[in-house]
This record gives structure tokens, sequence and C-alpha cells, in this order.
């Protein structure tokens, strides 16, 4: 369904006016997604090992240059550090940025598997950057998201500490504020979970709805698919 909804916001911003079936357009080919997602997570996995490794003869290197406890040593050695580290995040979104537009390349080439991974990269070449500053667009949403859970923690953290103070000060019943600590937990989670989701279902539309945009946009003149993807889509097709 995850793919199924990339599928409808493709169509959305092809101005297709797809309908609510179009959701369900990749369950017919399920066997496609599945060995797509399988192989890019695969790539993934390989791509995370490879830099996991170069990170490690980086830390490595940093701890013989601190360990001569020479200040310019250890200076070069935290800065070696900060770089390793630095080139290991850059590295791991590089990596899954490549394989971003896999599933809309299944969806409307009619490609799966390797081909669709290739594909993705040949689209993402030369555009890891752009993508990622589209992404980054949206950061003040995530921000939002945590700013929201830590203030639901803060408040949350305090009514434990005013629980816990009245037993301690009362002297009341230990197994009825323990029951009422762990609702406030339970209730906390809950509420973490509620406006979490709400945020998320708010901005989901818009984050996916942009990178389908950009692989519209990205995808020129290649070819459509090869019918109609949208099934059950209402009038919204792929062509």
């Amino acid at each position: 369904m995850g793919v199924g909804y990339q599928g409808y916001c493709l169509a959305m911003v092809r101005g297709q006016n797809p309908g609510p079936g179009t959701i369900f357009c990749a369950f017919p080919r399920i066997g496609r997604v599945l060995l797509t997602r399988i192989l890019t997570a695969i790539f993934l996995i390989l791509w995370t090992l490879l830099f996991t490794v170069g990170l490690a003869v980086v830390y490595l290197l940093a701890g013989l240059l601190i360990q001569g406890l020479d200040v310019v040593g250890a200076a070069l050695g935290l800065l070696l550090i900060l770089a390793g580290l630095v080139g290991y995040l850059v590295g791991l979104v590089w990596a899954s940025l490549r394989y971003a537009l896999a599933d809309y390349v299944l969806l409307d080439q009619g490609v799966y598997g390797l081909t669709a991974i290739r594909r993705s990269k040949e689209l993402m070449q030369g555009n890891v950057g752009r993508l990622f500053v589209l992404l980054l667009s949206f950061i003040g949403w995530y921000l939002l998201m945590i700013a929201a859970a830590l203030i639901i923690a803060l408040v949350a953290g305090w009514i434990l500490v005013a629980q816990a103070a009245m037993l301690i000060q009362t002297g009341g019943n230990g197994v009825f504020t323990i029951a009422a600590m762990s609702m406030t937990l339970l209730l906390a989670f809950g509420v973490i979970l509620l406006v979490e989701g709400i945020i998320s279902l708010w901005l989901l539309p818009y984050l996916t709805g942009s990178v389908a945009k950009f692989y519209d946009f990205w995808k020129g003149d290649r070819p459509d698919p090869q019918g109609d993807w949208s099934v059950g889509g209402g009038s919204g097709t792929a062509k």
C-alpha cells in the first residue's frame, strides 16, 4: 500500500484525479514490489557495511594519532574522527537516495528488480543533492514532531515526579501510586503517538507528492508504463 500511495501521488501531481482505489495499484504486482524492495535492502546493507569498515579504519588511524599524546596529533585525531563520522552519514544518505525513485520506476515504466534499481540510479545521477535539499525543506515539520514529543514527555515527567513526591510526603498506598504512574506513562505514550500520527498524516501528502513530482520532472521523455497501473484508480490512468 505504501508503493500504491506513491502511485496515487504520482497520478495526483500529473493532474489525473486518481480515485481511492489507486492506493491498491501495487497489489497485482506484489512479487515485483517485494523483489525490488529486497534487492534495494541488500544493496543498502552492503553500502552500510562498506562505510562502516571505512569508519572503523578512520577511527583506528585517529586512535593512533591520539595515543601519541602530542597536542597536534590529538587535535588531528579528533578532526579525523569528526570527518569520518560526517563522511559516514553523508555516504549513507547518498546510498539511500540513489534508490529513492525505484518504486516510481517500477510503477511507471513497467520494470522491476535490478532494472528498476538501475534506472533509479540513472535518474539520480547528479540529482542526489537536489533531492536531499528537497527533503531537507521539510525539516521544520520534523522539528515540530520532535518538539511535540519532548513537550509531552516533559509534562509526563513532571506528573510522575509529583506523584512520587506525593507518595513520599503522605506515605500513601504504594501500589495505587505505582498504578497511577503506570497510567501516566501509558497515557503520555498514547498522546505522543496520536500527535505524531496527526502531524505525519498532514505531512505525508506533501512529502510523497514532492518526491513524485521530482521523479516526474527528471524522468523527462523516458517511456511511460506498458498499460494502466492505477488499477481501480477511478479516472486516473498512467498515460
